[in-house]
């Protein structure tokens, strides 16, 4: 259709469609301030205006079947402004004879909704086409997250970051974390963690939890230098997308077996047990004494695994009188010495980390810390030092395991389920 003058749309459902010629054409001005309008073209531009088009609201589509033509033309120029969150626009294509560019007014941002750029003041026509935009109200944008598979336990917060943020380093990501933990992350510090996705580069924050805490939600929120908020908050659990990748058939198995790692360390732990990690898998794990037999069997074809090495201490007055796992984002293993005589530990290797304190009772500890999730069934070297003289010990956070899965009727049946839920971990991450 064509108007001698403005032509002004400001609500309901609008749909204009034309064959071999211009949908909506005037001599003046084209409108759209709200409504749910979409102009379509088949042989010829969708809209053509000899003065502007502006579009400053609703869920707007502009396309044309054309290769020849545009799906806006506009003489005086093009503007794009939003009032609700839930506006959109979808162009086709455009062309303003002007400069060959689109302005967005009101200090107002735009962005792809697959989260691949933000735009905002003079954007270049050819920069629009295909795309739909959403209102962006904030300075960064979440993409995406990653459950951290490669050791620790943890997500990744894949966030599309505005330049007005990049500009200072001292601009900052707030996580806050159960109960009620923060950890800041300085956009300074950002870069070495830049990853690339279909040629899209985002900034990825990570973050870290302990097994108990796969349900509790994860809270992100961009901040500016001096504290003010720079977007909205972000939130989200590890269970979350865990259970996503499981319905996808990725990962299925050892997913399967993190969960059900966390349910039971929400159990030994009494932590947040009326949402258990496990609560949404198809097959849930109920262990029973077969289940330990079965661990037992398993944990015996590598003998490494069952006894810590402690051969070179023999005779030096220093003895190991008990052990404990630390389950956090990481595990720890904690070996408790008497023997004044040991006075410092240290791993061989980088893979984990050791170091030797004083229990409350006195006892000399070695903490051997950093022990991914995905390597429970190795063997880590560590050097005492005793007397003056280095001894070498080998020890598996599985040890601890397997003294109180061939002792279970000593502990408690919550500790026992804990054991073979770590063993069926350590299991399935070795396939």
């Amino acid at each position: 259709g064509a108007a001698s003058g403005r032509v002004t749309i400001n609500g309901g459902n609008v749909t204009i469609i034309a064959i071999d010629c211009v949908a909506l054409g005037a001599r003046i001005d084209v409108f759209v301030n709200k409504g749910n309008v979409q102009v379509w073209s088949a042989n010829d531009q969708a809209i053509n205006a000899s003065g502007d088009v502006v579009i400053s609201g609703g869920n707007v589509n502009v396309n044309t079947s054309s290769d020849s033509f545009s799906a806006i033309y506009a003489e005086n120029g093009i503007t794009l402004s939003w009032t609700e969150e839930t506006d959109s626009i979808y162009i086709g294509s455009c062309y303003s004879s002007v400069s060959g560019k689109v302005t967005i007014t009101d200090g107002k941002k735009f962005i792809t909704d697959d989260h691949s750029q933000i735009f905002s003041g003079s954007v270049n026509c050819d920069n629009l086409r295909w795309v739909t935009l959403k209102p962006f109200d904030g300075a960064c944008d979440l993409a995406g997250y990653q459950v951290n598979l490669e050791g620790s336990i943890g997500v990744n917060f894949y966030l599309l970051v505005d330049e007005e943020l990049l500009v200072n380093d001292d601009n900052y990501l707030l996580f806050t974390l159960p109960g009620d933990k923060e950890e800041k992350l300085l956009i300074g510090d950002i870069d070495p963690r830049t990853k690339e996705v279909d040629g899209v580069y985002y900034h990825v924050f990570p973050c870290h939890i302990s097994a108990k805490e796969m349900t509790s939600p994860i809270k992100a929120r961009m901040y500016y230098a001096d504290g003010s908020v720079a977007s909205k908050e972000f939130s989200f659990t590890f269970r979350d997308y865990a259970m996503f990748l499981i319905n996808q058939d990725d990962y299925k198995d050892l997913l399967t077996d993190v969960l059900n790692y966390g349910a039971y360390s929400q159990k030994y732990f009494g932590f947040n047990t009326d949402d258990l990690a496990d609560s949404k898998l198809e097959n849930r794990k109920d262990y029973t004494d077969e289940d330990v037999a079965a661990a037992l069997t398993e944990l015996n074809k590598a003998p490494a695994l069952i006894q810590y090495n402690l051969g070179t201490l023999q005779d030096t007055g220093v003895n190991l009188v008990g052990s404990s796992l630390v389950l956090e984002s990481d595990t720890s293993l904690n070996l408790y010495f008497t023997g004044d005589s040991l006075t410092g530990a240290e791993a061989v290797g980088d893979s984990v980390e050791a170091e030797l304190s004083e229990s409350a009772g006195g006892y000399k500890v070695v903490v051997i810390k950093g022990i991914d999730w995905t390597e429970l069934d190795t063997v880590s070297d560590i050097i005492l030092t005793v007397d003056g003289q280095q001894k070498l010990i080998s020890v598996s956070p599985l040890t601890y395991c397997y003294l109180v899965l061939s002792n279970k009727d000593n502990y408690s049946k919550k500790l026992v389920d804990l054991c073979l839920s770590v063993c069926d971990l350590a299991f399935t991450g070795n396939e």
